[in-house]
This record gives C-alpha cells, structure tokens and sequence, in this order.
C-alpha cells in the first residue's frame, strides 16, 4: 500500500471538503492476514439471510399494484381497458359490488390508477434521505426495524382498505420503505462481512429481490388481496423477531460511535472466532471520504437507462408477437424464474470473475440484445422484411437480455455502493445514491411511453441501447475492480482514477 496522499471528502452535508489520509504501515500485513479468513460462519449466513428477508418481502408488493391483477398493464405488458382485466380476473363484477375479490366495489378510474401506480415510487425517492440519516445517528439494525414496522402496518392496511385514498397511503407508506431498505442493508450486508465473501452475500439481496419479484408473479394470482397482503407481512413480522433478537448490529458503525466492546462482541459472533483484534484494528484507523459517489451514481443510473423497466413493460406483446401460445402468466413467470436463476449465478461466480468484469459483460449483453429486439420491431413496422421467419427474435433476445441483466447490471451496483464509502460516509452517500436510482426510474416510466408515442418503439429501444454503449465506456474508465480489497485499497483505487 502506498503511502498518505490529500484526498477530498464528501461530509455529511454534502459539501466538498479537504482532509489529509494517513495509512498506517501495518495495514498491509494485516490485510494480508484477514484475507486468509476459515469458511464463513452459519450465523453470518443466518445475518444476512434475515437481513435481506426485509427486501424481498417490501418487493413482493410494492412491484405489483392495486391487486396482482390490476395492473399487469404496467409491469407485464397486458394491454387491456382496466375493467374487462378485472372482469377477466374475477376481480370485478359490476353485478356483485364489493367483496373479498373487489375490495373497492367498483373500477378505478385511469387517474387513481396512475397514482397508486406512482406514489410508490414517489415514496422511494423520500425515504433514503430520512433512513441515511437515520442509519448514521441510530445504527443499522436499529433503522432497518424501524423501516420493518410501518410497512406492516402498511401491509395491513391494504389487507382491509375499501377505499382508493387508504391505497395512496399504504402505497406511499412502502414507496417509503423500499427507498430506505434500498439506502441501508447494502450497507449493512458490506460492514459484516469480509473482503472475500462481501461479493456474494452483497449478491444476496438481488437474489431476494427476484424472489420477492417472482411471488406475485406466480402465487398471486390463486389468493385474494387480503390473503396476499397478510402473507406479505408475515415475513416483515419474523424479520422483526429474529433481527432484533439474535443479530447484531455493524461492527463497522459500533466502532465509528466508539462502541469498540459492542464491535468485538459483534464480530465474534459473525466470525464465530475470538481472533478478532486484527480485523477491529483496521475498522478504528481513519477512513477518508472518496470520490466513490460518481461510480454509484453512474452505476444505477446506467441501471435505469439500460431498459429494464421498458422490456419487462412489453413481456406480453413480446411473446405474442412469436406466436408461441404461452399465457401471460406462463411468460411472466418464466422470466421470474429467469431472474433468480440469474441472480444466484451472479452470487456464485462474483468473488471469481470480479465486480467489473460481469459488470462489462453484462453492459455489452444488455446492448447487443436490445439493439437486436429494436431491429424486430424496426424490420415488423417498415415491413421490408418477414418477420415471421424470425418470429423467435424477440423471445431470445428478452431471454438473453433478462439474463445478463440480472448478472450485472441488476445486483452488483448495490454491491459496489456497500464497498467504495467509508463508515461515517455510508449513510448519507447510500441516501444519494438510492434517490438518484428512484429519480432515474422515475425519468424512464415517465418518458417511455411518451418517447414510444412521438418516435416509435424501435427508436426507444436503440436510445436505451445508445445508454448501455456509454455505460460501457463509463465502466472500463471509472469504476474500480473491488473484488477481495480491504476500503482503504478501495479508495486507494479511485484516488488514482
């Protein structure tokens, strides 16, 4: 390791500010020894898998709408006036009124549904900036169960709502907690684990996520809104139980307060050791702040602008274009199935290939297969070539898309985001972070429609294509290869970058 040089700081404010980095000389020999850890501890698995348990649970609804019929329209490409889906669905019958199955008595109007539709995200974009704050001043576990217990009761509420405005409440109230887990248990999956296993278990909460994004997609359908609420819940309750119970809080930000003795007892649970001195030492040395926000702002926003939301948008015309047959919830499925098994993939060969290398692969797949589906649409409209003999053009490239998606460009910028900050850092930079993914996705559902409208859906596809380009560029010049680095060669990395 090289010796202290000046670096700029981003403090809690927000401001620019210049502090002077010393490293201490025995970093790296005993960098060196922390990376010959034994195998990881069952209670550092059973830390993390409670952990991201929050995640997928505030996923499984807060991706779907009004019911888990009501608007496939948005998020699976069902393209339907909303009363013949909910008659089609048995959500609604016009001679019935309301019911389990209707809990509103009567169809919402384009108007409401929009909201409802949005306000979650309009929550997502607040909530990070209270919960950064939050996890800094009160901890991480503390914010995370205090994260857990609106959203049950948010839960809750749409269990019995019979009104559209209880809607936009328990729809803001999870806008406000997928926002705020999004800002903290990055965060807190880096601080409890180890330069060699940070990649996987960071891994681990997109692997939750496509589960809690596959739940609606295939149990959904067969339980009643009050049922599907109330199973959505019951993890955030176990959660509540087992986290507060039995895992502790970061080392890292027990160390950061001055809490040394409660950041000894900490890791020697997680590492299931008492050989632990060597690993606390490096967590008290001074940490400078980095130039690490441009790499994680950068990554989600090329997560956004990469055209995920629009492909998964257009899933059911996608596959019907191919005259396959499959129903929208054989498709819809099958690509939710695609994404765990990406996601695990990601899990299993991260702390191999390296966080830039999937990054670029998956940027490079990203492109290739989007530029490739615009070309359908291009060649179906102006007609100057046949498309059904490429009818399975489409399906291929959503198939190949979706995976190399969720190999990269879907975990590992979270991941990234828990590496490159500092403890005192990681709380208002994460907030940063997570507020400019909202506001990107926010820009992208917003345009998307509009853009398809004015220049056509081949046009909207090449421009996501044109993003994922540069996004290649911006990877291989400015984010860091982290894999198996301690934070202070991290930041070692983005000084000289």
């Amino acid at each position: 390791m090289t010796t202290g040089s000046d670096k700029r700081n981003l403090d809690v404010n927000g401001e620019l500010e210049e502090v002077v980095y010393k490293t201490n000389e025995n970093w790296k020999h005993e960098t060196t020894l922390l990376k010959s850890v034994p195998s990881d501890s069952a209670f550092l698995y059973m830390s993390a898998f409670t952990g991201v348990k929050s995640c997928r649970v505030v996923l499984s609804f807060s991706k779907i709408n009004l019911h888990h019929y009501l608007f496939f329209r948005r998020h699976l490409g069902l393209r339907r006036r909303l009363q013949f889906r909910l008659e089609l669905a048995g959500i609604f019958d016009p001679k019935q009124g309301r019911s389990e199955h209707q809990p509103l008595g009567k169809p919402i109007t384009a108007f409401e549904e929009s909201w409802i539709a949005s306000l979650t995200c309009l929550g997502a974009g607040i909530g990070p900036l209270a919960a950064g704050k939050l996890a800094d001043s009160l901890g991480r576990k503390r914010t995370l169960l205090l994260i857990a217990f609106p959203m049950v009761a948010a839960f809750v509420t749409l269990s019995f709502a019979t009104t559209v405005n209880l809607y936009y409440v328990a729809r803001f109230v999870l806008g406000l907690g997928v926002g705020s887990v999004f800002a903290v248990l990055p965060t807190y999956l880096g601080e409890i684990t180890q330069d060699h296993n940070r990649g996987k278990f960071g891994c681990l909460m997109t692997v939750f996520l496509t589960i809690g994004l596959l739940y609606p997609l295939a149990v959904g359908p067969f339980l009643s809104i009050k049922l599907f609420s109330f199973s959505c819940a019951v993890p955030l309750m176990l959660f509540l139980i087992f986290f507060s119970l039995f895992v502790p809080d970061s080392p890292v930000y027990l160390v950061s307060v001055g809490n040394t003795k409660g950041a000894r007892e900490a890791l020697r649970k997680l590492r299931n050791s008492d050989q632990v001195e060597g690993e606390l030492k490096l967590m008290t040395q001074d940490l400078e702040q980095t130039q690490g926000l441009i790499v994680c702002i950068g990554l989600v926003v090329l997560q956004q602008f990469s055209g995920i939301n629009a492909v998964l948008a257009f899933l059911g015309p996608i596959f019907e274009a191919t005259g396959s047959g499959l129903s929208p919830y054989a498709s819809t499925t099958t690509v939710g199935v695609i994404q765990v098994l990406g996601t695990l993939l990601t899990t299993s060969i991260v702390e191999k290939l390296g966080r830039k290398v999937l990054l670029v692969a998956s940027t490079i797949g990203s492109c290739a297969s989007i530029f490739l589906l615009g070309l359908y649409f291009y060649l179906k409209t102006s007609k100057i070539y046949d498309v059904s003999n490429i009818f399975w053009l489409p399906v291929v490239c959503v198939v190949v898309y979706i995976i190399v998606f969720n190999i990269g460009l879907g975990p590992l910028p979270w991941l990234v985001m828990s590496e490159v900050f500092p403890p005192h850092a990681k709380g208002v930079a994460a907030a940063l972070t997570t507020c400019s993914c909202f506001m990107a996705s926010f820009l992208v559902t917003l345009g998307f429609p509009i853009i398809v409208k004015l220049a056509g859906m081949t046009e909207c596809l090449w421009l996501f294509g044109s993003f994922c380009l540069l996004g290649i560029v911006f990877i291989y010049c400015v984010v860091p290869e982290t894999k198996g680095k301690s934070l202070a060669e991290i930041q070692q990395l983005l000084r000289k970058q």
